[in-house]
């Protein structure tokens, strides 16, 4: 794989992560993750019990 495709990528991919964490940031600051929060809780719960269980 040549040098462009290399940067191009790196390039891409940086500004898709800063764009994703001015996302993250804005919506931290709103307090929006307490409903985010409850979805984690229960996947946690459902990622538990069914690597308990063998199933995942």
């Amino acid at each position: 794989m040549g040098i462009v495709p290399l940067t191009v990528g790196f390039v891409v991919s940086a500004l898709v992560g800063i764009v994703a964490l001015q996302l993250v940031l804005k919506l931290l600051y709103r307090a929006r993750f307490r409903y985010f929060s409850y979805y984690l809780w229960v996947l946690a719960v459902i990622v538990a019990w069914g690597t308990y269980q063998g199933v995942i």
